[in-house]
């Protein structure tokens, strides 16, 4: 994908990577997994973080809150047009802003 990219004349750069699932039976082992540097957006700070579709706006606020005040991490959040709670309600979207 990077070459065809870059034979395309895009001007853009691709980077693979890897997301973390942040579900609630999981979540202990997500703040631990998403410390390793693997998880992280080439070397960088960032990392993706995925939920559950029907996850909750207030859950999807606390799991991003505890990641931000328990690591180094600055989550980005994957596929958030898929989660529905946060698509009815905008003092979510602006909170998690």
């Amino acid at each position: 994908m990077r070459a065809t990219a870059g034979e395309a004349g895009l001007g853009i750069r691709i980077y693979s990577g890897r997301g973390i699932f942040f579900g609630i039976t999981e979540e202990k082992r997500a703040l631990l997994d998403i410390q390793n540097p693997m998880y992280r957006m080439n070397g960088t700070k960032y990392a993706m973080v995925e939920f559950e579709p029907y996850a909750s706006a207030g859950y999807i606020i606390y799991s991003i809150k505890r990641i931000r005040e328990n690591t180094d991490v600055i989550p980005i959040i994957a596929h958030a047009e898929r989660y529905s709670s946060l698509s009815i309600s905008w003092d979510a979207v602006n909170e998690l802003i």
